[in-house]
């Protein structure tokens, strides 16, 4: 009954979705070890590679929603997810050692302030004056901690049986396919 009623289906998409768009999240956490390893990292820079995702997220965040006031939230969305993808997989195949990842990671940081807080947006408006909207939110939100703990996970398992490239390419995948089912599955973009 759940997935038969347009809004849940909708709901259920867009935390499909979000979930993707997280598989990058965690995975610099999970591989730090192996990275700070091998670009012969102090753990300052190990930590600030780390930070720089955050401080991309921070920098944007105000920015892209409050642009959603102007712009179609969808639009940003789609838009972010792209933007994720694309800064996850330079990461894998362009990143050297400490001032590319720094840059690709605030990369990925900002991309990610384009997904989660529009989401949320679109979220409340899709169930404005509902009396599930409780619900609607506190799914996209808790969507948030799973996708953390399937990003740490999965970066592990590939960097086990491959390499932290791959891992980084593998995950770096989701927000991609996250943008192709967001094109596909959320419906058309009313003009504001």
């Amino acid at each position: 009954m759940f997935l038969f009623n347009h809004r849940e289906r909708w709901l259920f998409w867009i935390c499909i979705i979000e979930l993707l768009s997280m598989m990058v999240i965690s995975n610099y956490a999970a591989l730090l070890p192996v990275l700070q390893k091998e670009w012969s990292l102090s753990n300052a820079e190990a930590g600030w590679i780390f930070s720089s995702y955050q401080i991309g997220y921070v920098l944007a965040v105000v920015f892209l929603s409050s642009l959603t006031d102007y712009i179609n939230a969808k639009i940003i969305f789609i838009t972010s997810l792209f933007w994720t993808g694309i800064a996850g997989m330079f990461f894998a195949f362009f990143t050297e050692g400490f001032y590319s990842a720094f840059i690709l990671r605030a990369l990925t940081g900002i991309g990610f302030a384009g997904i989660y807080m529009p989401g949320l947006r679109m979220v409340a408006e899709k169930y404005e004056a509902d009396k599930n909207s409780g619900i609607a939110v506190g799914t996209y939100v808790g969507t948030f901690t799973l996708g953390a703990a399937l990003s740490l996970f999965l970066t592990g398992v590939i960097n086990a049986s491959y390499s932290w490239e791959i891992a980084f390419a593998v995950t770096s995948i989701g927000p991609l396919l996250g943008g192709i089912l967001a094109i596909r599955t959320l419906g058309h973009i009313p003009k504001k």
